[in-house]
């Protein structure tokens, strides 16, 4: 669980806040949207760590393939979106 789903949660994580950074105002309101969109997810992580929750092998497997498909595709948009100059002008 910590060598595969761990990485792809915090690459989802980056990607997210990078995507959502693009359209809003400050670096402020991307961390907590992303936040709020990761909440869950996490919730899920703590509750099988701490044993409240019991995931098999098969589940963590087809969950760490959901999160790398997630991350191509948030990466894929967030490159889409991503433009340089616009940030560089922004005012402070």
């Amino acid at each position: 669980m910590i060598f595969g789903l761990s990485p792809a949660i915090a690459l989802t994580s980056i990607g997210l806040t990078v995507t959502i950074s693009a359209k809003v105002k400050g670096f402020r309101e991307a961390q907590q949207i992303s936040v709020i969109l990761l909440a869950p997810i996490l919730g899920l992580v703590f509750a099988q760590i701490s044993g409240a929750l019991f995931l098999g092998e098969a589940v963590l497997y087809a969950l760490i393939g959901v999160f790398v498909l997630v991350d191509v595709i948030v990466f894929y948009i967030g490159i889409k979106l991503f433009q340089r100059e616009e940030i560089l002008s922004k005012p402070a």
